[in-house]
């Protein structure tokens, strides 16, 4: 018990340090037809990698509500046929409902702007990353500049 309560202030006083996040510079490339359509398909690229991360989470979400809807019907019948056993003694049965725990889903589309930045140099373009402090920026030391 001790050891999970020190682990749970441990995470809660991970969580307190600086945040960082990296801001992308885009310099284009020279401008000509095919540089335009280059950027254009490297465009259309990442539209597509982005309905493709929106209908994962979709079908995600659906699992994870038939799965809960399926683990709250066992339940169910499993608390119903312990009271249809035990009718004398109902306090022996219990509808272990919070026991359905629902999977999280989320849109993880940072690979279609990794493929977007690999495209857009492929094209000829350039990107510069910035890592900028985002939050309890007290503490955090200058930021870092990748070079080009």
């Amino acid at each position: 018990m001790r050891a999970l309560l020190l682990g749970v202030v441990f995470f809660l006083l991970a969580g307190c340090g600086p945040r960082y996040e990296t801001r992308y510079i885009y310099t284009p490339p020279a401008d000509s037809p095919q540089t335009r359509q280059c950027l254009q398909n490297c465009e259309f690229q990442r539209q597509q990698c982005l309905v493709i991360a929106d209908n994962n989470q979709q079908l995600c979400e659906l699992q994870a509500e038939n799965e809960a809807f399926r683990c709250e019907a066992e339940s169910r019948y499993y608390y119903e046929r312990c009271l249809n056993r035990n009718p004398d003694q109902p306090e022996r049965c219990r509808y272990p409902r919070a026991f359905c725990p629902r999977r999280t889903c989320w849109r993880n589309d940072g690979r279609c702007d990794d493929l977007y930045r690999s495209c857009y140099t492929s094209c000829g373009g350039s990107i510069r990353g910035e890592t900028v402090c985002t939050a309890n920026c007290e503490e955090a030391p200058p930021p870092v500049t990748t070079p080009p």
